[in-house]
């Protein structure tokens, strides 16, 4: 007899019981099992029976444990409630729904025309489930079905990767809900088994009812799988923008990942004549091409159309993809390259080769190949609050989580890394007769190739390992089953004494003592792209005929737009808006451009029209860390506070498909996330959330954000102490190299610095631009600068401060001050 009930230890709880339905009397297979939005559920097997444990502290009686199946009511139990129901019975039962496809209409006779939506799975980025996630957990994405009425015929979607011998998942078709999340399902769920490694996969739905609904929401749900060889499975992604969705396990929410769209395609019947069918719509030609520096892809090349706005940069394979026509000049730029100018001939594949701007960058340009994915791992910080985040499916240990009573390496590890064996050195599961199953081993960045077991557990403080397809990509064959990351102490403490230090000695060593010279920085309020000076316009009426002659010659250029908004702000604020609406439809495919823009609405306090192109530029970068810091930072600015949340949290927990976050973004997520649950506690569910981060935010005295909208851009900052002592950090190519070359491999283009403890008086902000040579003078160089005062305190002060490099070259300007107690 199968037990029903609760079994409690000191921390542990394990819940099991049998779910049946209510008449017939017979076991619902595969019903959904869990606690409301808490991360904690299952699925029933094929006999009704499910059970699951989870730690007594993540479940209180405020929550409630959820049964649900398609075709029945919802079965809801308080966890205060659970146990007495469990001591009085053995079954738990579902009833049956009643005219649940009212709503649903059927096929007529009306002509019927073939067609397909939905996106291709044509990206090198994937998403998945590996073997650490639950029974339950689902992937989804939203669909445009292109027409009213529609009925869907076959799925379609290409695996990557699929360790077990098969996998039951259940196709699930969702209407949208109110929240633009998966709502109910409309469709009855399909049941397949999986049992290719890779390619193509196709899932017969032929559902007879009519959807009438323009969208719907497609979802997979991992259910059982079979074999010992692991429960990893990866779908390939689409390069379409679009909203999928992620959820852990059954009953849980839904965690949105946007710019992001599964490679799920759909043949569908339309209703009516084919000259009903919504027409494709035809696309402005493409160039395709690779850029290569020194033999190698080269990932963060700006690629732009002369004289135009069109504006892409390359992938990390070196590729990009622009829509231009004959006779357009591709201009290839980089702060590391000389520039190069192609012509287009024809739309056609352009091949790119780059060389070094200065022969002394050519060790650290070839030191990041080798290198750059290595530093992700090892250089993200200490301490549990920062998790690493690879942009792969990864697991990663601290000391707290290793083996106590380890004498050897292998000991350490030993049932840590699901999938990995550990006998005769460190494999991955087991070896065939012509492939070895050993993975790469990376110690402190090098590559290490004797017994780990020489690795003395005394000296390790932080082990990453990253599963096959993502450590082939860096190491070859050597890397095909994976790769193990290990940080020794002393290399995490000397880079925690680097980070701590830098300031704080820079303002003691001798001869940096500030000499005020620092001039006042004032925002122009005149024209310098446009021959006719407005200053010199006696009126509203005057002044605009001025600038209305002035547009048809400046179209395409940004700067026109931003000084004539500062200019007709004086006379008319919302005509000084529009303006700049003008040129976010004119700069909508340029995210320079477009996040300048940004900036300007973000100084004025208009966050709501910044948050919605910063969605924009999301869905031009999806694979830039930068698009989804910016929307997350302007959820909490609108006081979407649970989206920023939910948004950090996929950041941190490193859920976002082909992004890597490296430390300088994850520092500042960090920062982010102490702020919210210490200012908005009470909109957040912060329960699964590590310790580290009840630290409260207003622990800094100070905090400064500086963002900047190209990342060619060139500048220093300099903080002078209330002693008159000054650190200057510089964003240069000659100071810091290796620097700018992470920012472009990981793509942001932020930095944070905080003041914790610091000297009582006023604390200085001067900032220096350095001149660039460039024809195109379109776009606005921007530096946003964001200073917190008694950050996280209720009498927080916030202020935004926008500069534009081109008008402080090779001086120092006084951008803010910083009052400390």
């Amino acid at each position: 007899m199968m037990y029903s009930g609760i079994l409690c230890s000191q921390t542990k709880v394990e819940l099991s019981s049998l779910i049946f339905d209510r008449v017939l009397r017979t076991p619902i297979a595969y019903a959904n099992v869990g606690f409301i939005d808490r991360g904690v559920g299952t699925v029933t097997d094929k006999e009704g029976y499910f059970e699951f444990s989870f730690m007594e502290s993540h479940v209180t009686n405020k929550d409630t444990l959820q049964i649900s199946a398609q075709g029945y009511y919802p079965l809801r139990i308080a966890f205060s409630r659970l146990q007495s129901v469990l001591d009085k019975t053995k079954v738990l039962y579902l009833s049956k729904l009643s005219d649940e496809n009212k709503n649903l209409r059927h096929l007529s006779e009306n002509s019927l025309v073939k067609d397909y939506v939905g996106s291709v799975a044509d990206s090198e980025v994937t998403i998945g489930w590996s073997e650490k996630d639950k029974k339950g957990a689902e992937l989804a994405s939203l669909i445009d079905l292109s027409s009213n009425v529609t009925s869907l015929e076959q799925l379609k979607f290409r695996i990557a990767e699929h360790k077990a011998d098969s996998t039951l998942v259940r196709i699930n078709i969702y209407d949208v809900g109110p929240d633009n999340i998966p709502g109910k399902k409309i469709v009855k769920s399909i049941y397949h088994i999986i049992k290719r490694k890779e390619g193509e996969e196709l899932v017969a739905i032929n559902a007879k009812e009519v959807i009438s609904s323009p969208k719907v929401i497609v979802g997979i749900e991992r259910l059982e799988s079979f074999g010992v060889k692991g429960n990893q499975l990866q779908f390939i992604m689409s390069t379409d923008i679009g909203t999928s969705f992620v959820k852990s396990t059954s009953q849980d929410s839904w965690e949105i990942l946007p710019f992001n769209s599964i490679g799920f395609l759909l043949d569908v019947l339309n209703m009516g004549d084919a000259g009903d069918v919504k027409k494709r719509v035809v696309e402005e030609s493409k160039v395709t091409g690779v850029v290569t520096l020194l033999g190698r892809p080269f990932q963060g090349c700006e690629v732009r159309i002369k004289d135009k706005l069109s504006y892409v940069q390359t992938n990390r394979d070196g590729s990009f993809n622009i829509a231009a026509i004959t006779g357009d000049v591709l201009e290839f730029r980089s702060l590391f390259t000389e520039s190069k100018n192609i012509k287009v001939e024809n739309p056609q594949k352009i091949n790119v080769f780059l060389k070094l701007k200065y022969d002394s960058l050519s060790e650290v340009v070839v030191n990041s190949y080798s290198k750059e994915d290595q530093e992700i791992v090892s250089g993200l910080g200490v301490g549990p609050q920062k998790k690493r985040s690879l942009g792969y499916s990864a697991r990663s240990l601290g000391i707290d989580e290793f083996n106590k009573f380890a004498l050897t390496f292998e000991d350490l590890i030993r049932g840590k890394f699901p999938g990995l064996s550990v006998g005769t050195g460190i494999g991955r599961g087991h070896s065939s007769f012509t492939l070895s199953n050993k993975i790469a081993v990376v110690l402190d960045g090098a590559v290490f190739v004797g017994d780990t077991n020489l690795i003395s557990p005394s000296i390790v403080a932080n082990i990453s390992y990253v599963p096959g397809l993502a450590g082939n990509t860096v190491y070859g064959s050597n890397g095909r089953n994976g790769v193990l990351y290990i940080t020794t102490k002393s290399a995490m403490q000397n880079r925690k004494l680097l980070e701590e230090k830098e300031i704080v000695n820079s303002l003691l060593v001798e001869g940096n003592d500030y000499d005020g010279l620092a001039k006042r920085y004032e925002a122009p309020v005149y024209f310098k792209t446009v021959a006719s000076n407005l200053e010199n316009s006696s009126s509203f009426e005057e002044a605009k005929a001025v600038y209305l002659k002035e547009l048809e010659l400046n179209l395409l250029n940004v700067n026109f737009y931003k000084e004539a908004f500062i200019y007709f702000k004086k006379w008319d604020e919302e005509y000084a808006y529009d303006i700049l609406n003008i040129a976010i439809s004119i700069a909508n495919h340029n995210s320079k451009a477009l996040r300048s823009i940004a900036f300007i609405f973000e100084e004025n306090g208009r966050f709501g029209i910044a948050h919605e192109i910063y969605k924009r530029i999301g869905e031009l970068e999806p694979r830039r860390s930068q698009s989804y810091m910016d929307l997350a930072q302007s959820y909490t600015s609108i006081g979407e506070y649970e989206k920023a949340f939910s948004l950090y949290k996929l950041i941190l927990d490193n859920k976002i498909p082909g992004v890597v976050f490296g430390d300088t973004v994850l520092e500042i997520a960090v920062t982010e996330v102490k702020y919210l649950v210490t200012k908005h506690k009470i909109d957040l569910d912060y329960r699964d959330l590590h310790p580290s981060f009840y630290s409260k935010a207003q622990d800094l005295d100070g905090r400064i954000v500086f963002e900047w909208n190209d990342p060619l851009s060139e500048f220093e900052i300099q903080f002078v102490n209330p002693n008159k002592k000054y650190f200057t950090w510089q964003h240069t190519l000659n100071s810091q190299p290796k620097e700018l070359l992470k920012e472009r491999v990981q793509g942001y283009n932020t930095k944070e610095f905080v003041l914790e403890e610091s000297d009582p008086g006023i604390w200085l902000i001067n900032i220096k631009g350095y001149k660039v040579e460039e024809k195109n003078n379109q776009i606005p160089r921007f530096v946003k600068c964001t200073l917190y005062k008694d950050y996280g305190m209720p009498e927080e002060i916030k202020q935004i401060k926008v500069i534009e490099l081109r008008d402080i070259f090779d001086n120092n300007f006084s951008i803010a001050r910083l009052e400390l107690n």
